[in-house]
């Protein structure tokens, strides 16, 4: 950011004049530059110390009034000039700290969600399991099949790659869905491969996918958390782990009501992730679970759909919608 734009942004914050959307790019700004830190906090040591000096200057011009007024009373507008200044003092003091507190609160937590985003574009291989805390786990498909969200598997690469297995109720079929960072594909049991050059083609009834929050493509999901949400870094009970929780801060946004992430500091992994207040229009789960369940390097090829089915499967290509 140019020194002018960053100006500008402190400025308008240390007057109170700060928009919604000026004070995330401020966050971002002092999230990621050190400098712009330290000009944060020589702007509020300033800003502090001009507001003692006009309050000074006030009580010095009141002084100059003070002669034609008996000796007692300017003993009591003198023990009032020093207490007055006394509090300015202590009012400068308290609007660094304020200023401190109520930026690095957020910054906090926004600085833990980026890492977390930022682990969900990585190439590592992550598995998920899906568990439903709350509601019906069933949803049907075409064909009167249905579908079972208890016991999904989820796998991850990067931020697009993934492999979702989900069980049918009849107990003997699965249906495998992925995309590989060409075509995406899904397939029956035993049935043909659909395949697509486009990665949203087949996503219909995946994990989320009526709830605004599809489990596929972590990274954009977590970044739209930013916008609708109010984000806080909690202690976790677990110990090592760090914990976000995001409420919805309208009914306006699209999405599950509450979302808890438990987190590795250090990596930034994603251990468990909750969703709870799920829409209900078109039924389903009412909150899910996500728990990393191994991290094991999957292999080059996993994430094609030839590594999930024997050679020689009927193959239908599916135009973009």
């Amino acid at each position: 950011m140019n020194s002018t734009r960053l100006d500008y942004l402190l400025n308008c914050y240390l007057d109170g004049e700060l928009s919604p959307d000026e004070k995330h790019e401020l966050q971002n700004t002092l999230l990621s530059d050190p400098e712009a830190r330290r000009q944060f906090w020589r702007d509020a040591q300033l800003h502090g110390s001009l507001r003692l000096l006009g309050e000074q200057e006030l009580g010095e011009r009141e002084a100059r009034k003070w002669h034609k007024y008996p000796e007692t009373y300017k003993i009591v507008r003198i023990r009032r000039k020093v207490w007055l200044g006394a509090a300015a003092s202590a009012a400068a003091a308290v609007l660094v700290v304020f200023l401190g507190i109520l930026l690095t609160r957020p910054l906090d937590a926004s600085a833990a969600l980026q890492q977390v985003i930022d682990a969900t574009s990585q190439a590592d291989d992550r598995t998920y399991t899906v568990s439903v805390l709350k509601g019906d786990p069933v949803r049907p498909i075409s064909g009167g099949r249905a579908l079972t969200l208890e016991g999904a598997v989820i796998y991850l690469r990067g931020k697009d790659h993934y492999v979702v297995v989900q069980n049918l109720t009849d107990g003997e079929r699965q249906r495998a869905t992925g995309f590989d960072g060409e075509l995406s594909w899904s397939f029956i049991g035993n049935g043909a491969v659909n395949v697509s050059d486009d990665p949203r083609r087949f996503r219909s009834n995946l994990p989320g996918s009526h709830h605004d929050f599809v489990f596929t493509n972590l990274h954009d999901e977590l970044e739209s958390l930013g916008d609708g949400y109010d984000v806080q870094l909690r202690e976790a009970e677990d110990s090592g782990l760090r914990r976000l929780s995001a409420s919805k801060r309208s009914r306006n946004v699209r999405g599950p009501r509450d979302v808890e992430i438990w987190f590795d500091p250090n990596s930034g992994t994603i251990l468990k992730l909750e969703l709870y207040g799920l829409p209900q229009a078109r039924g389903g789960p009412r909150a899910i679970r996500l728990s990393l369940t191994d991290q094991l390097d999957l292999g080059a090829d996993f994430f094609s759909h030839a590594a999930h089915h024997e050679a020689g499967r009927e193959i239908r290509t599916n135009p973009s919608k």
